[in-house]
């Protein structure tokens, strides 16, 4: 078997994770798999991408740094009310909900402790923000987000 340099190697992991993240921000995190990424990058085999990730859930670990800039950026710190204005809004840009269906899909028994760093951050920078207020308003606003992402709506009911 052909060894790589160091080189390569570091150059193929910045690949692969553009290509990670690309699905993240297109609509296509569920797609996301070792056939997923062989496919895009054009690598042959699948075993070529478990020796850049080897368990599934490590494809999290290739967005770490790259997720939260950008679902901060659809924010508007400015007070609660234009937070909790802004994060409903965000629910209609498809690269914000991308990040909140993967974050939230992430949560369960084995979620990975980046997406629970992720949505840890963001609490504790609200309640540092706007104490028990803001607490309660990212409890509305998942809650929020949930019932969007199931698309129910209000007005439907």
């Amino acid at each position: 078997m052909a060894r790589i340099s160091a080189k390569q190697r570091e150059e193929n992991k910045t690949r692969f994770d553009n290509i990670i993240f690309n699905a993240l921000m297109t609509g296509e995190w569920h797609k996301v798999s070792y056939q997923y990424i062989a496919d895009q990058a054009g690598v042959n085999t699948r075993s070529t991408i478990q020796g850049y990730y080897p368990h599934d859930i490590d494809f999290i670990a290739a967005i770490q740094g790259k997720v939260l800039p950008v679902f901060m950026s659809y924010l508007n710190f400015e007070s609660l009310d234009s937070f909790v204005t802004s994060w409903t809004e965000s629910l209609e840009e498809a690269k914000f909900l991308n990040i909140v269906s993967m974050l939230t899909g992430n949560m369960n028994a084995n979620a990975h402790a980046l997406s629970i760093k992720g949505v840890s951050t963001l609490v504790e920078k609200i309640y540092a923000l706007w104490g028990d207020e803001g607490y309660l308003a990212i409890e509305l606003l998942l809650g929020r987000t949930l019932l969007h992402i199931a698309g129910i709506r209000k007005q439907s009911l």
